[in-house]
Formats: structure tokens, sequence, C-alpha cells
């Protein structure tokens, strides 16, 4: 498990790419609650595919969370 944030240019590059300290909500377990968390972990899968871990408001961790069960929280 990565604790790197990703870098700038890589985030630029994809603004749905989410790094370590970001706040989201993800579907826990995919489930259809969106649950507040925040991002603890960016794991590269393969070339151009990231998992997230996320620690959750809740007390609860989710590890290897595909991006389309997160949303970025706006600050």
């Amino acid at each position: 498990v990565s604790k790197h944030c990703v870098s700038p240019t890589a985030r630029a590059a994809s603004p749905f790419l989410l790094q370590v300290g970001d706040r989201v909500q993800g579907r826990f377990h995919a489930g259809k609650v969106w649950v507040d968390g925040k991002v603890i972990g960016v794991n590269t899968e393969e070339a151009n595919y990231f998992t997230f871990d996320v620690r959750y408001d809740n007390g609860e961790r989710e590890t290897r969370v595909e991006a389309v069960l997160l949303r970025l929280v706006p600050e």
C-alpha cells in the first residue's frame, strides 16, 4: 500500500484521481449509502488503474476501493 500522494502532474492530467488526505464519500462495501471518509492510501493496480484505501468517519476502514465507488467532497 502506497502512502505517497499522487504527483501534481498526474492529478492535473486526471481530475478524477484522488490522493491521500482527500475528503470523500464512499459507498461502503459497494452499498447504496454514501459514507463520509478520508483517503488514506493510493494503490496502483496496473497502468492507469488505481484503487484507494479509505478510513470512514464512523471508524470503519476499507481497502482497494474502486474510484467509481468514491466521490470527492468539495472543501
